[in-house]
C-alpha cells in the first residue's frame, strides 16, 4: 500500500525533529548548573494523556511536600492535555511542537531543572503514599545511585526514578 504525499512528509518531519531534537538534547546535557537549588521538581512527559495526566497531577501536588515543582513534557498533544496545562500555572510546561518520543523528551528537560532532586514519573504513574519523596531522599543520601518503583520485581521499573 502506497504511502500519501502528507504521510511520508509527516513521517520525515517526525524523524528530522527527532535527530534534531537528540542533537540538541546533546548539547544541553554539557550544561549544568553551577549550583542546585535545594528541593525536588517531579517530571513527566505527555502525548495524548490527558485522562493520567490530569490524576498524576492530582496526585502529586496532594501527595507532594510544599514547594514540590512540577515540569510536564508534552510531545504535542491533540487531546485537550495543553489546554488543562494552560489552566494550571503552577505546572512548568515544556510544549513541544512535535512527538519526539519519551527519552528524547526527557534529554530536552532535565537540563531545564535546576533543583537539587529530580523524581521522573511516567504519566500513568502516581504516588500513593505523602512521603514518597522523603523516602526517595533518604534512600539517596543513604548511598543508593538510583531510587525507584520496584514491587514484586527484581529490578527497579523506570516509571518511577529519582
Amino acid at each position: 500500500m502506497k504511502r500519501s504525499l502528507l504521510q511520508r512528509a509527516t513521517s520525515l518531519r517526525t524523524r528530522g525533529t527527532r535527530i534534531a531534537g537528540t542533537a540538541f538534547a546533546a548539547a544541553l546535557r554539557r550544561r549544568t548548573p553551577s549550583s542546585y537549588r535545594p528541593g525536588t521538581t517531579v517530571l513527566t512527559v505527555n502525548w495524548n494523556s490527558l485522562y493520567f495526566l490530569e490524576r498524576t497531577l492530582a496526585a502529586v501536588e496532594a501527595m507532594s511536600p510544599s514547594g514540590t515543582e512540577i515540569m510536564v513534557v508534552d510531545n504535542a498533544s491533540t487531546d485537550g492535555s495543553r489546554e488543562f496545562l494552560r489552566d494550571h500555572p503552577r505546572v512548568r510546561v515544556l510544549a513541544l511542537p512535535a512527538n519526539v518520543g519519551h527519552g528524547i523528551a526527557l534529554d530536552l528537560a532535565v537540563p531545564r531543572i535546576d533543583t537539587e532532586y529530580v523524581a521522573v514519573l511516567d504519566v500513568d504513574a502516581f504516588p500513593v503514599s505523602s512521603t514518597w519523596i522523603q523516602e526517595s531522599i533518604a534512600a539517596l543520601d543513604g548511598g543508593a545511585r538510583l531510587v525507584g518503583a520496584h514491587l514484586n520485581r527484581n529490578y527497579v521499573h523506570p516509571c518511577f526514578l529519582v
